[in-house]
């Protein structure tokens, strides 16, 4: 194969990868509306924003950085009009990764049932909106005098993207592992933790390689494919997770009048209301021991004083006897 061979079978190459990562992020997209209109729940919501709005800063931020070295020929364009084009773009891209990180905060907070306070959105937006605008500031000097130094001003931010990331995820991270302690449900806990430690790893090897893509440019397309691809994981487990777990709040809502009134009629504790509960939902004994951080024993027990107490004799019945019930 000649030289130019070479050079055309690279760009070729660099095209599909491209190509590739932006259907597997439409894909991603997709998927999480669809997980959001099946689901009522508020965290999907914020999930689908953040892979939309980190979609689009992609796409102006990174593809637009690099498109430039898959045009042929390679003198079209003047390095400085490169350099230009490269930082109007990622430019334009901000507001979107602005929107990105503070939904994935949200995110954080919302799996552990809590808002985002007044308070932290003011400072947030406000200290972005300065980081935004220093740095519409600093293009305007560029493009009017022209004295710059390319490769230094790319360091400087690619450092500055690398602290707020990490801040971020941090923050979201530890929001989740202290919530996570007073989770009584262990599968709700075990979801939460999994969803960030899959976000932890995404973020930490997202800035390795944004790190390393100014000194070794195929990084950079390796950077392109895991932003668009990676939400395909926590989108299917998600969707797993929900599939089995999930249940309707006008369904809960319906159990908890029903179970008011069952309680009152039967004498049931409120121990054994939250077991009954459980056993509603389908759970088995095990469960339910992890659930609320008691021994097995311990609910057999609770089970056959429920048991005795309403004259049934297996799970199937104690539910029949409760749907029967009218408040």
């Amino acid at each position: 194969m000649t030289y130019t061979g070479i050079i055309y079978f690279g760009i070729t190459l660099q095209i599909v990868l491209i190509t590739t990562s932006l259907l597997i992020g439409s894909l991603s997209i997709i998927l999480a509306v669809r997980l959001m209109r099946k689901y009522n729940i508020p965290y999907l919501s914020t999930y689908f924003y953040f892979i939309l709005f980190l979609y689009i800063f992609s796409i102006y931020g990174i593809i637009g950085s690099n498109i430039s070295r898959i045009l042929p020929p390679a003198n079209i364009l003047s390095e400085e009009s490169e350099h230009a084009i490269r930082l109007a773009l990622i430019f334009l891209g901000i507001p979107f990764i602005i929107l990105a990180w503070y939904m994935f905060y949200r995110f954080c907070l919302e799996l552990s049932e809590r808002k985002v306070s007044s308070a932290f959105n003011l400072a947030y937006f406000a200290i972005q909106a300065m980081l935004f605008l220093g740095y519409a500031f600093l293009l305007i000097r560029i493009f009017k005098f022209g004295k710059y130094s390319y490769d230094q001003l790319m360091k400087y931010m690619i450092i500055t993207y690398s602290v707020i990331t990490a801040a971020i995820t941090l923050a979201g991270f530890l929001n989740i592992m202290i919530r996570s302690l007073a989770e009584k449900d262990r599968k709700i806990r075990k979801k939460n933790l999994l969803l960030g430690y899959l976000y932890v790893f995404f973020f930490i090897i997202q800035i390795g390689l944004l790190n390393f893509s100014l000194t070794i440019p195929v990084v950079s397309f390796i950077l392109i494919f895991l932003l668009f691809s990676f939400h395909v994981i926590p989108i299917f487990y998600l969707n797993v997770f929900l599939g089995k777990n999930y249940v309707e709040p006008e369904v809960l809502h319906l159990l908890e009048d029903l179970l008011i009134h069952f309680s009152a009629k039967y004498d049931i504790s409120k121990r054994e209301q939250e077991i009954i509960g459980m056993v509603w939902s389908g759970k088995s004994n095990r469960e339910i021991s992890d659930s609320l951080f008691i021994s097995l024993q311990t609910v057999k027990d609770h089970v056959h004083r429920i048991f005795t107490k309403t004259g049934v004799k297996n799970r199937v019945q104690l539910i029949n006897l409760i749907r029967s019930s009218t408040p």
